[in-house]
């Protein structure tokens, strides 16, 4: 069922689940994504547009000044959503939200991916965790985790929606795992925090605004030893048009309190319907970085202390601007922040391909003002075999004509497919489906669509798939 769309602002991304095509498609996007279509594969294919090249370097295809960046592209037919990034020992590890475009939107976004990486550029996927529980109240959806570690256990907070008998099904709470490995998570049976405990948030789970509450962001308390604060964003019951930051606290990150709303995250200091809330701090100066609907999509404002009121925040800054106003910029949403030593990580979620994007955050020696650059790694990285000779690309050739020649190269022998794609995201050739031997192969094709066709004048993507990975060329073809 395809859930009517409200008049009034909507969610970015967890509770509409397409907003971020909707801002770039318009309003009849969540059609486009429950129906599916070739919208799939469209996205399917631009995912997949991240190639590696032989030396394993990736790169959005449509920037324009931005700098590499590493990227977790998941296989096909998952899309990243929300994620919560932590490094442990000389691991990344990422926690995502599992989108699958071949499934309905109430099927899907029901567990998380657990991916881990050296680099920031070469991802092992690992086990799902976290799956919605039928007999519990996260039986619906699972979104937006966010992990905090003490000691020797990790605290995974996270969304968990629950299906209600309404129009609009989606109450959302905000629930607890633990874990000790990052592999077995142990949950609570209830929710931690919600609207219904929060005084200034309007919770109802019958109406659109009564269901938001969720995008938990979890930090040490730099003001008490032992405290955590738990930032989200909520419906206030004073303006229940809006979607604002809220700031909960803890002592045993079982049992909150309240510390209340942010207004300046309000419409009326230009951030619109706020989400995806997270803070890193540099040089005593914390940096509150949230997806809005205001103007440029990612925004931030800087404050001396986490716990500052409103008035103790700085004005809106723009991330545009920080990425040197590439509008590559504008397609990103739900961003998150980590530190380790001697170097500061952006991360963002990027629009229409749904792979996650790593930058290294270079700070100006004025605040607040920063760079993105390619992220590096201060511990050496040896090369991942796994990925490192597998490519994809167009063999020159001399003088026209329709045939197209493709060099494959695998690390080791291995099934392979060889897929040709046209720019709605069809698939419109099969072009190999077999075995291939170790190095370099050629796969050619002939110019011709399924059917003996001449394939019309245009852009096609050819895409091989094998167990290693995925990589994509793109041809043209002119007549």
């Amino acid at each position: 069922m395809i859930n009517p769309i409200p008049a009034w602002p909507m969610p970015l991304s967890d509770s509409f689940h397409d907003i971020p095509m909707r801002r770039h498609f318009g309003a009849g996007a969540r059609t486009l994504a429950t129906g599916l279509g070739a919208m799939i594969l469209v996205l399917a294919i631009a995912a997949s547009l991240v190639a590696a090249s032989s030396a394993g370097t990736l790169r959005a295809l449509d920037t324009y000044t931005l700098p590499a960046c590493g990227t977790m592209a998941p296989p096909f037919p998952l899309f990243a959503r929300e994620f919560a990034l932590i490094k442990e020992g000389d691991y990344f590890h990422i926690f995502w939200m599992k989108r699958d475009w071949s499934a309905p939107a109430d099927s899907t976004d029901r567990e998380l991916g657990h991916a881990t990486s050296r680099d920031l550029f070469h991802w092992t996927q690992l086990p799902t965790v976290l799956q919605c529980r039928p007999d519990k109240w996260d039986n619906f959806h699972i979104w937006a985790p966010t992990l905090i570690k003490s000691g020797g256990t990790f605290y995974m907070y996270y969304t968990g929606v629950t299906r209600v008998p309404y129009g609009w099904n989606l109450f959302q709470r905000i629930g607890l795992a633990t874990s000790t490995d990052l592999l077995n998570w142990t949950r609570t049976d209830q929710p931690v925090l919600s609207g219904a405990v929060t005084p200034w948030a309007f919770s109802d789970s019958s109406v659109f605004a009564g269901c938001q509450f969720r995008d938990p962001f979890a930090m040490p308390d730099p003001t008490t030893p032992g405290r955590t604060l738990l930032y989200y964003v909520a419906v206030p019951a004073a303006a229940t048009s809006q979607l604002i930051v809220g700031v909960a606290q803890t002592g045993d990150f079982l049992n909150f309190s309240d510390i209340g709303p942010l207004w300046c995250t309000d419409a009326a200091h230009y951030w619109g319907w706020c989400e995806s809330p997270h803070i890193i701090q540099h040089n005593g100066l914390y940096y509150l970085f949230t997806t809005t609907t205001s103007g440029h999509c990612i925004s931030f404002r800087t404050a001396s202390s986490p716990l500052a009121d409103s008035l103790g925040w700085s004005d809106k800054h723009n991330l545009y601007d920080m990425a040197g106003q590439d509008p590559t910029s504008d397609r990103w949403f739900g961003s998150e922040a980590i530190s380790t030593p001697g170097h500061d990580y952006l991360a963002v979620i990027h629009t229409p391909y749904y792979q996650i994007d790593f930058y290294e955050i270079i700070w100006d020696a004025t605040p607040p003002g920063f760079t993105l650059a390619t992220p590096v790694i201060t511990a050496a990285v040896p090369a991942d075999p796994a990925h490192a000779d597998l490519s994809l690309s167009t063999i020159p050739r001399a003088g026209s004509g329709p045939g197209v020649m493709f060099r494959a190269s695998l690390p080791a022998p291995s099934h392979a497919r060889v897929d040709l794609f046209d720019v709605g995201g069809r698939r419109v050739r099969t072009l190999q489906d077999g075995p291939l031997p170790e190095g370099e192969s050629v796969v050619s094709w002939d110019g011709r669509l399924d059917g003996g066709a001449g394939a019309p004048a245009g852009v096609y993507f050819a895409a091989l798939t094998v167990p290693a990975g995925r990589r994509v060329a793109r041809v043209s073809v002119t007549n």
